[in-house]
């Protein structure tokens, strides 16, 4: 993977634009990975994703208790929150059930899964002063922000 753009979020609502734009670039079978500390944004930028899919951002959780969301946009979505889970637990997970060519698969904390889970892409956002970095990685060309 190389890196595909840089982009510096000042708000929630731009990183909720950020994600949205990304979401044009993906496909049915598409795996995201994001990748970033507590609290730096990542179910945010799933919710732009979500909602440049056609679906409400208001609607969309941390995966967090539930371990995994399914969001019925024009491209089914499943968001994969692994935060709670070692090693062995993510493992076990019937990943087969998940990884298809109908839906995007949104995975955070996924370098829990970097070892034995290939990515199309992978996000990673980290605080910059006050503001967030969202790095994007992949094998296909990223036109989004400003």
């Amino acid at each position: 993977m190389t890196t595909l753009k840089e982009i510096i979020s000042e708000s929630e609502n731009q990183t909720l634009e950020i994600g949205r734009q990304f979401a044009s670039v993906l496909n049915p079978g598409d795996v995201v990975a994001l990748i970033g500390d507590l609290g730096t944004g990542k179910t945010i930028f799933v919710k732009g994703i979500v909602a440049g899919l056609g679906f409400k951002p208001e609607n969309v959780f941390s995966a967090s208790f539930v371990l995994v969301q399914e969001y019925k946009a024009e491209i089914p979505v499943y968001h994969i929150d692994l935060y709670r889970l070692d090693y062995q637990e993510v493992v076990e997970l019937d990943w087969d059930s998940y990884l298809d060519d109908e839906h995007i698969v949104l995975i955070e904390w996924a370098e829990k899964v970097r070892k034995f889970l290939e990515f199309d892409f992978k996000i990673h956002i980290e605080f910059k002063n006050k503001n967030r970095k969202i790095t994007i990685w992949g094998a296909r060309d990223v036109s989004i922000g400003h």
